[in-house]
Formats: structure tokens, C-alpha cells, sequence
């Protein structure tokens, strides 16, 4: 729906990476069967982030033990009730619901035949995802009541509270109930209810901000536009309101991360859940505060691809048969081959050879080949005046670069000497520190995300070079 809790991380199969995507593939493999494989189409980061956030509240909940966590083979779907914890199919029945009303929202704007056509093919889903909220105990009848005032809202409203009221009522609903489903205490789920209502915000706000120019072409509806009752709809948005949404997107995110901290998660978690939400929001903003460029590969030989490629098969093949090792070996040394990053991930046999069937294997493929290149930085958007603070800190940070050669020793990540969000970066610790805006480098750095996200220093970083792929590779320290 909304993409804020995207998992933004290039450091593939370490733990934490690992945790999101069962997950994902725990939500997915749950939707496909419940509602039908077509309906697979509806995942979204948002609900998936709401599995996450549960499980880490109830970490008795053992959902890797079940089917539908495993995140090889896509075709292989749970087939019983039991092999679907209450969390995965919670998640699941939010997913279609949300999408429902998605649809119904792009049929009332636009009225196109595609989304009625659209509502018709997967109704039959939407009202088993509903059975499912309400078997659940879900209040679907609070949820239609307060989404179905949208409309009525853009026409009375006149402030962004106003306008974001329904959409911040419905993702408290989601995050309130889920205390219910995870079997949590009263306090935690009042707290859940204050980040599900910032977060329906957070959502509605960045998606009116971001549509701007387009509504403005189309003349359709835009909460940005009627608060601020620009009545000529050619006109662009000015400098100063963009600085005034801008701080109001920052600081529901300052608001969520603190409640996120409130809740019985262990630090790490929590400031890797904080640091996930900052990163997306700030991307979506143009705010992108080190944007290292990635060290670059070592090429290797085909031959020297394909002994790397035997050694791994070996190594997971250590326990078939042996009438059948050979031919497991050369098979999975075969996958390994083709593809060496998806397969590392691999923990026997079965679990690599079924990639060949893998349906996130083949959607990553046409994903890189449509991928652009990064957006550049708009600074009219950039909410801080940071001249001073920099001219301050200069002298301080040339001074902190002055023995540090790029990528080199000494403790360096080479976040700052390669940062391109500021002239000012200092390594006064183990980390990155921007001194002309006070955040760290780290935290919402593009590429190295979740690795450098929440460390709070990059010793986790790069003290395991080998674990953290293209992040770290080239890495000194």
C-alpha cells in the first residue's frame, strides 16, 4: 500500500534480513492459501511489517516452525489451519481487507471499468479475508464505518487532520487488534494503538505530498492542496509549505519510534524497526543522508565461480545418500552457479534446487532489469538550515578525516569519507556522525540499511565483513 516499511538493505542472509523475509513469505504463502494464488498479487511491506512487529512482541510464537515461514519454493503453500499461526493469517485477512478498500477508493475517484472489473475477480477474497478479520474478533463494522466517511471528509474537511482521520483510524484498528491476536497486555496495546494511528497518518500525509504535481495535472482531489486552499491548481507547492510537511512527516516519524521504543522489544529490534521507517521516509523525501556508492566486486574466473560452486554443494550435500551424492552435488553446484547470491542462503539440497522455482527469484531478476538509477536529492525540500552548523563543524570533521584514508583502518565503516548529504562528516566514533544535520550517516544510509541501521556504531558493520555481501565488501576496518 504504502511501501514506509520496506526492508532497505543490501546486506543479504544475516539474521535480521533473514527474519523479514520469512516473514514475507510467511504473509505471502498464507495469502495464497486462503484466498488463492492471484491474491498474492495484493502483499504489501506494510501488513508484513505488522507480522514482524507481533511476533517480536510474542517471541513464544514460534513461527518457524510452521511451512508458511519457510522462504524457499513459493509453489509450496501451508495446507492446513495449524500450519498458519493466528499472526501470518491476521496479517493475511489485513492484506485483502486494506486492498478492498484501495479498490473501492480508486473506483470512486477515477471510476475506470479496470477497478470494478478488478473488485469482481477477487470479491470472492475479499469476503473470505473479512470472515477471517471477524472470526478473528476484528471490529469490521468500526473499520467500514470510519473508511467509508472519506469522501464525505474531503468535501467538509479543512485540515490534514481532517482529510487523514479515516485512513489513521483504520491502521489503529489494525494495530490496536493485533495486541488482541498476539495475546498482549492492555498497555501494549494502547501504545500499539498510538503508532497505528501516527503511522495511518504518516501514510496519508507522504501519499497526498507526493501526488501533488500529479493531482494538480489531473485536477483530481489532494489533502495537500485543500488545507492550504491553494485555489489556482497550477500552481506549485511553495518552499515554506514544503518545509512545514516535511518537519510535520518527520516528526510522526520522531513520534512512532519513540513509542516503538516503549513497547517490550529488545533495543535492537526497536531501533531497527525506527531506523527501517526513517530510511524509507527520508527516500521518499529526497533526503537521502549518505549515499555511499558500493564498493566495487571482485571479478572472479568462470572456473574459479564454478569451484566455489562445487565446494558449496559438498558442504550442503553432506548428508544424502551416497548412491545419490553425485548427482545431488553436480545439481545443486549447477544452481549455485547460476545463482550464487540466492543460493548461499541455502541450508541443504532440497532448499537450493527448489530456487529454480522460486517465484521471488524471478520477480528480483525483472526487478533489477527495470530498476533506475537513484533520484537525485531535491533540496527545496530539505527541512533543516544547515549552513551554519557546517562551517561550525567543518574545521572539526577535516581534522577527523585527515588520518583515515577512504575504506581504510583505524575503526572507519568509509561511510564518511565517501557521504555526499553534507560537506561535514566526522568519525569522532566508530560510526558516522553528519555533523551539519545531527543524524547519523548510518541510520539512513541507502546502501547499507538495515546492516548500518541500528548498530549504533559500525562495528557490526564491518567486524563480520564476510557476512555483510556487497555492504561491506572492500572493507578495511
Amino acid at each position: 500500500m504504502f511501501g514506509l516499511m520496506r526492508a532497505r538493505t543490501c546486506a543479504k542472509h544475516t539474521e535480521p534480513w533473514k527474519q523479514w523475509r520469512n516473514h514475507y513469505c510467511g504473509t505471502c504463502k498464507t495469502i495464497g492459501a486462503r484466498y488463492g494464488q492471484a491474491a498474492r498479487m495484493a502483499l504489501n511491506h506494510d501488513t508484513v511489517f505488522l507480522s514482524e512487529l507481533l511476533t517480536s512482541l510474542r517471541p513464544q510464537a514460534h513461527l518457524e516452525q510452521s511451512s508458511a515461514y519457510r522462504s524457499f519454493n513459493c509453489m509450496t503453500l501451508p495446507k492446513r489451519d495449524d500450519e498458519m499461526p493466528a499472526i501470518l493469517r491476521y496479517a493475511a485477512a489485513a492484506t485483502l481487507v486494506l486492498t478492498e478498500f484501495k479498490v473501492i477508493d480508486h473506483i470512486e475517484d477515477t471510476g475506470k471499468r479496470r477497478w470494478r472489473s478488478l473488485a469482481r475477480v477477487f470479491s470472492k477474497a475479499f469476503r473470505a479475508a473479512e470472515r477471517d478479520l471477524k472470526e478473528l474478533r476484528f471490529p469490521v463494522a468500526a473499520l467500514r464505518d470510519a473508511l467509508h466517511t472519506q469522501s464525505a471528509r474531503e468535501q467538509s474537511g479543512s485540515t490534514i487532520a481532517d482529510f487523514s482521520a479515516p485512513t489513521a483510524e483504520a491502521t489503529r484498528l489494525f494495530f490496536a487488534h493485533g495486541a488482541n491476536v498476539a495475546e498482549l497486555g492492555p498497555e501494549a496495546g494502547e501504545t500499539l494503538a498510538r503508532i497505528g494511528r501516527a503511522f495511518g497518518e504518516l501514510a496519508y500525509l507522504l501519499d497526498a505530498f507526493e501526488d501533488y504535481d500529479k493531482d494538480r495535472t489531473s485536477g483530481a482531489f489532494n489533502a495537500v492542496r485543500a488545507a492550504y486552499r491553494i485555489e489556482d491548481r497550477t500552481q506549485p507547492l511553495a518552499d515554506d509549505t514544503k518545509q512545514e510537511i516535511v518537519a510535520q512527516l518527520q516528526a510522526l516519524v520522531a513520534a512512532i519510534r519513540a513509542d516503538l521504543e516503549l513497547l517490550p522489544l529488545t533495543p535492537e529490534v526497536a531501533a531497527s524497526f525506527g531506523s527501517r521507517l526513517k530510511s524509507n521516509v527520508d527516500s521518499k523525501l529526497g533526503l537521502r543522508i549518505c549515499c555511499a556508492p558500493k564498493a566495487g566486486r571482485t571479478k572472479i574466473s568462470r572456473k574459479q565461480r564454478w569451484d566455489n560452486a562445487i565446494q558449496f554443494a559438498r558442504r550442503i550435500s553432506n548428508d544424502a545418500p551416497k548412491w545419490r551424492a553425485p548427482l545431488t552435488v553436480g545439481a545443486v553446484a549447477l544452481v549455485a552457479y547460476l545463482a550464487p547470491a540466492h543460493s548461499r542462503a541455502a541450508t541443504s539440497p532440497s532448499e537450493c534446487l527448489s530456487l529454480s522455482f522460486n517465484l521471488m527469484a524471478l520477480g528480483s531478476v525483472f526487478a533489477l532489469a527495470v530498476s533506475g538509477p537513484i533520484p537525485p536529492v531535491d533540496p527545496s525540500i530539505n527541512p533543516g538550515t544547515i549552513a551554519k552548523a557546517a562551517a561550525a563543524a567543518r574545521g572539526k570533521a577535516s581534522a577527523g578525516r585527515s588520518g583515515r584514508g577512504a575504506g581504510g583502518g583505524g575503526g572507519n565503516c568509509g561511510c564518511c569519507n565517501t557521504c555526499t548529504c553534507c560537506d561535514d562528516c566526522c568519525c569522532d566514533s566508530d560510526c558516522c556522525t553528519c555533523c551539519a544535520c545531527e543524524w547519523l550517516s548510518c541510520e539512513g544510509c541507502s546502501c547499507c540499511g538495515d546492516c548500518c541501521g541500528s548498530c549504533g556504531n559500525c562495528g557490526d558493520c564491518c567486524s563480520g565483513c564476510g557476512d555483510c555481501g556487497d555492504c561491506c565488501s572492500g572493507c578495511d576496518c
